[in-house]
C-alpha cells in the first residue's frame, strides 16, 4: 500500500503538512510496510507500470488566484503538456486533482484529466458557486501493463 498525500493546498495551508505527518507516524507505527510520500509540489507524480499519474489538489495556497478548471480547456492543457514535456513524462498519463469537489473527466491530447470528489464534500465557497457536492471517492483500476483504466466514484449519504 502507498499513500500520496497532497498539501500544496488552498485549504489547509501550512497545516496540511502537519495533519499529513501525524498521519504517516500512526500509519507507520501500525503499518511499518506501508510507503509515505507527501508531496512538496504543486503537482507531483508517481509511476506504476506503464502509467504516470500526475496528482494535486488544483489550487494552491498561495499564487493562484483561480485554481486548475473542472473540464479541461486549452491553457490548462498547455500547462499539463509543458509539466510533462519538462519531466520527460511518458506511457499512460492521469492527471488527478480535487479542487472542485466534483468528479469530472476530460481527455488531452497527451493525458486524461479527472477531477475526483472530496470526501469531505462542500465547503462554503463550494456550495455558493458549484451547488451542494456530496462527498465522496474517486478510484482507478488498471493493471500496471495495459493502457485501460476503469474508474468510478463512491459516494457517501
Amino acid at each position: 500500500i502507498k499513500v500520496f498525500c497532497v498539501q500544496d493546498s488552498n485549504h489547509g495551508g501550512s497545516m496540511d503538512f502537519y495533519l499529513f505527518k501525524a498521519l504517516q507516524k500512526v500509519l507507520k507505527y501500525k503499518y511499518p510496510e506501508i510507503e509515505f510520500t507527501i508531496a512538496d509540489k504543486f503537482i507531483d507524480y508517481m509511476t506504476v507500470g506503464n502509467h504516470t499519474f500526475l496528482y494535486t489538489h488544483g489550487k494552491d495556497g498561495k499564487d493562484m488566484k483561480h485554481g486548475l478548471p473542472l473540464d479541461l480547456n486549452d491553457k490548462t492543457e498547455v500547462f499539463i503538456n509543458q509539466y510533462i514535456d519538462n519531466f520527460r513524462l511518458t506511457g499512460n498519463i492521469s492527471v488527478i486533482k480535487g479542487d472542485l469537489h466534483q468528479d469530472a473527466l476530460s481527455t488531452g491530447k497527451k493525458f486524461r484529466y479527472r477531477n475526483v470528489p472530496s470526501l469531505f464534500g462542500s465547503s462554503g465557497w463550494i456550495m455558493k458557486n458549484y451547488g451542494n457536492t456530496k462527498p465522496g471517492v474517486g478510484y482507478d483500476i488498471f493493471k500496471k501493463d495495459s493502457p485501460d483504466i476503469m474508474g468510478g466514484v463512491i459516494q457517501f449519504l
